[in-house]
This record gives C-alpha cells, sequence and structure tokens, in this order.
C-alpha cells in the first residue's frame, strides 16, 4: 500500500507489490482514477498523467499476507511517498513514459536519490525533534 502524502495524488492510497524508490503514479484523464506503476513491467497508458513520488523510506513495511485461495496470497510491501520536486531534477515525460528507458535512467540516478532521500530522512527527523522540544 502506497499513501501519497502531498502533490496531485495527496490522500490517495493504492495497493502495491513492491514499493521502490521512485515511483511513477498515473491519473486517468478521463476516469480521474490513481494507479501506481510498482511493477517492472508497467507503463502509463497515452491518456494518463505522470507524477514521480520518492519514498519516505523510515515508514517502509513488507508482509507476507496469506489468503484463501492460496493463489490471492503473496507479499505486500507499504510505504510514504511525497512529491519529486520539478526542481530537483529536471526529467523528460517521455523518460517516465517509455518502461526500458525509464528503468536505465533510475540505475543512473540512484545514488544521488539515495544520498538525497536520507538527506530528508535527517530534516525531518530533525524538524520532528524541534517540533517535540
Amino acid at each position: 500500500m502506497a499513501k501519497f502524502l502531498d502533490g496531485p495524488a495527496a490522500g490517495v492510497s493504492l495497493s502495491l507489490r513492491r514499493a521502490p524508490m521512485l515511483l511513477r503514479v498515473v491519473q486517468n484523464r478521463e476516469t480521474k482514477t490513481w494507479d501506481a506503476l510498482d511493477q517492472l513491467t508497467d507503463s502509463p497508458a497515452d491518456n494518463e498523467d505522470i507524477y514521480l513520488y520518492y519514498i519516505h523510506p523510515e515508514s517502509f513495511f513488507k508482509a507476507h499476507v496469506c489468503r484463501s485461495p492460496r493463489r490471492l496470497s503473496g507479499w505486500l510491501e507499504e510505504a510514504d511517498y511525497s512529491l519529486l520536486p520539478a526542481t530537483l531534477l529536471r526529467i523528460d515525460e517521455e523518460i517516465l513514459r517509455d518502461q526500458e528507458v525509464y528503468a536505465a535512467w533510475c540505475e543512473k540516478i540512484e545514488d544521488i536519490m539515495r544520498e538525497w532521500i536520507a538527506n530528508k530522512v535527517i530534516e525531518r527527523k530533525q524538524l520532528a525533534k524541534q517540533g517535540g522540544e
């Protein structure tokens, strides 16, 4: 389950099979429904707007859910996400729309994003500490 804390998908929760560091989230222009492109084979439709969110790693949780029939059982991942600031990375929509190009782009910026997200965690902890004093 992904919970979106801000941006266009604020307040929306979506089921996830995997909780990646960066998550493409789409909204259908006609139906206004939301979907998370969390699977490695997921691609957006032409009639969907794409938004890029980043994980709050401190909120990550993984659980195995047992259901009946057994084929419905499996691993689920949960995390909170925030909209990636447009000023942080200038990314063309074409990159977000092409799964292979997007995967290669994510690999290329992985170390940069890990460091940036780690700094955001530190910032949130410092703000929480200041608020508790």
